[in-house]
């Protein structure tokens, strides 16, 4: 059996297939959020993945966005959606706006039912944090709280700028963070983070080796990574279809 984690498919329904298929029944894959919204076919990836045993499907901002509008919706409230359409859900907002409300409940208990941080050990003993947008490993929940970042694990950018030299402390030599969220081609030309990789299609690795960014923008590049968690190794998936 083989771990991976994947994230960021957002509507690209071919690429989800193509990792999906090439997974063997016995792998598991961590998704770490954001199949919906900008492309086609979120609610398609969505619901295949929400069927999938071999998956568990951690929260992104994008689901988040999605549970929010559609909470207001059933409490007659609209407000939310231009927000939800403005960050590329059109199509899934246009895909339920009359959809049966049997439909509706059941994304929303979906969604919520989501974790948004998993923490494990790989076979070589490292220990890994997985969440959507990444983090920093030496705050806790009521630290990230008190510093306006509540919703960290689905939202927060501002781990970007850690002081990398955490990572030399004992406690945090051995941890891994690997998340999505942030476009790998962002991570230097926004956030002026230092990279092992220098190509804008491929997972950057930054933080001393510490933190993984597997977030190729795929409903632009129509490129995605699938990341061994036991090996560390990528396979990258691609397809013309955008």
């Amino acid at each position: 059996m083989s771990r991976y984690v994947a994230t960021d498919w957002h509507g690209q329904l071919e690429l989800a297939k193509q990792i999906l298929e090439y997974l063997k029944p016995e792998d598991k894959l961590y998704f770490l959020g954001d199949a919906i919204d900008r492309g086609p076919h979120g609610l398609e990836i969505m619901d295949i993945l929400l069927t999938d045993k071999r998956v568990i499907y951690l929260k992104g901002n994008h689901e988040d966005i999605m549970y929010d509008c559609l909470t207001d919706m059933i409490d007659g409230h609209f407000d939310g959606i231009t927000h939800w359409v403005n960050n590329g859900g059109k199509s899934c907002f246009t895909a339920l706006q009359y959809a049966p409300t049997e439909r509706v409940m059941k994304y929303l208990s979906a969604i919520k039912r989501m974790p948004e941080r998993i923490d494990l050990e790989n076979e070589k003993g490292q220990r890994i944090i997985l969440t959507h947008a990444g983090i920093s490993p030496w705050y806790s929940e009521e630290d990230m709280r008190l510093m306006g970042r509540k919703y960290a694990y689905i939202w927060d950018r501002k781990h970007l700028h850690d002081y990398h030299g955490h990572f030399d402390k004992e406690e945090y030599k051995n941890t891994y963070i690997i998340h999505g969220h942030t476009p790998v081609e962002y991570l230097k030309s926004l956030w002026g983070c230092d990279t092992t990789t220098e190509e804008k299609e491929t997972i950057a690795i930054y933080a001393y080796g510490h933190k993984i960014d597997l977030d190729l923008a795929s409903f632009v590049t129509g490129r995605a990574a699938l990341f061994d968690l036991d090996t560390f190794e990528v396979i990258y998936f691609e397809t013309g279809v955008k």
